[in-house]
Parts: structure tokens; sequence; C-alpha cells
């Protein structure tokens, strides 16, 4: 049913000409555009329409599911929804899609009404999760950013929101820090150990040394006595 209000809410390819779309690609596009710096109207080229979509995709690495938004024109927007029956598999590999496609003033186009009336219009979107290696944790695959720009259909905007970067970035080398955290905690334990020994073998080198002075000293005592 709603996979048949997606088709439905969707124009036809030929209608627009010349659309003036917006164009964000952030983590927080989904929002108003008006009220988004990062966002910015374009004038299409001829033929082309406007699109919102979304990327989500789960990280192998701390279980954890990323996404984000893009705003764009596109050449050839077809409608698709990953979401109703999107396995694990897929999350963990590449990624589910969902994507909507409108003229200049449809709902996928403007301000937040597009979250009010998402469900009625029927319309579709992607959500779009970067997701990279850090230098403290294994190898995430790279393909995902190539699938997003395959999939978003963006034409002169290659490069991801920084913010969603970063944090994703950011959360592998957290990831990376709490597990290498064991072996961490580990050594400094077996350090402290070490450092223990070697003080109770100095107090009983320092003792036993105290012990013979005691002794040579009770020796010198009895000779003069003898004496």
């Amino acid at each position: 049913m709603f996979l048949g209000s997606v088709y439905q809410g969707c124009p036809p390819q030929e209608v627009s000409q010349g659309l003036t779309c917006w164009h964000c690609i952030a983590e927080n596009c989904d929002l108003d555009p008006e009220s988004n710096f990062r966002a910015e109207k374009r004038k299409c080229m001829e033929g082309h329409l406007c699109q919102k979509v979304y990327f989500e995709m789960q990280s192998d690495i701390d279980d954890a599911r990323y996404r984000s938004t893009v705003r764009s024109c596109a050449e050839q927007c077809e409608p698709q929804d990953d979401y109703t029956n999107c396995t694990r598999d897929l999350y963990s590999t590449r990624g589910c899609v969902r994507r909507m496609c409108c003229q200049d003033e449809d709902l996928c186009n403007s301000g937040r009404s597009t979250s009010l009336s998402w469900a009625a219009a029927g319309l579709a979107a992607i959500v779009l999760a970067g997701m990279t290696f850090c230098f403290h944790s294994r190898l995430v695959d790279f393909v995902f950013t190539n699938e997003m720009l395959r999939v978003a259909g963006i034409f002169g905007m290659h490069k991801f929101s920084s913010i969603t970067y970063d944090r994703i970035v950011q959360s592998k080398c957290n990831a990376s820090s709490l597990s290498n955290m064991p072996s961490a905690l580990k050594e400094e334990e077996e350090k402290e150990e070490e450092e223990e020994e070697e003080k109770e073998e100095k107090e009983e080198e320092e003792e036993e040394e105290e012990e013979e002075e005691e002794e040579e000293e009770e020796e010198e005592e009895e000779e003069e006595e003898e004496e």
C-alpha cells in the first residue's frame, strides 16, 4: 500500500523543465531548508526533477545505524523504498534507501510540512550514512561511499556532510578505544604489581642489612667484654 502511494505521488519524468530545487548535503537536511544555512536553491537543467533522499546504514563495529539526508536535482528520479522490507543484512551491506521525487512546489522540496504529509502523500526518500575507517579500528566497507553517490544521483556535489563524516569517524575512534581499554588496564595492573614486588624486595634487603649490622655490633660488644 505504501509503495503504491509512493508511485502515485511521484510525477512523470517529462513534466518539469528548469525547476528550482533545494540543494543540501548535511545531517539536518530533512528539516526546513528555509532555515538551514547549508541549503541553497539551484536552477536545475531542463527535464530534471527535485529529489529528497535518505540513506541509512549499520556499522558492524559499534552496531549503530548512521543516517543522513540529501536534497538535489536529479536527471533520473525513480521512487524507492527499502525501509518496508529492509533486513539486517541490507542495513550492514549496501544500506537502505528511501527516495522521493517531486516538482518545484511539491512537499519533498519544501519545508517542515514534508514530515507531516509524508505518509499521506506516499513520498519516498533516502537516508545517507557516511562510514569510514579510523586509524585505531578495522576497515569499514568503503563501497558505501560510492553507493551513496549512486543512489542519491547528485550532480556536482560529491562530498559528504562534514558534520556527519566527523561524527562517524569519531564514533569509530571511540569504538576502537573502548575495544583497546581492557588490554591497557591489564598492562597498567601488571606494571603496578611489578613496582610493588620491587618495593618489597628492596625493603627485605634493607631489613637484612640492618640485621647484619646488629649482629656485627653484638659481636663487637662481646669481644670488648672478653677483653
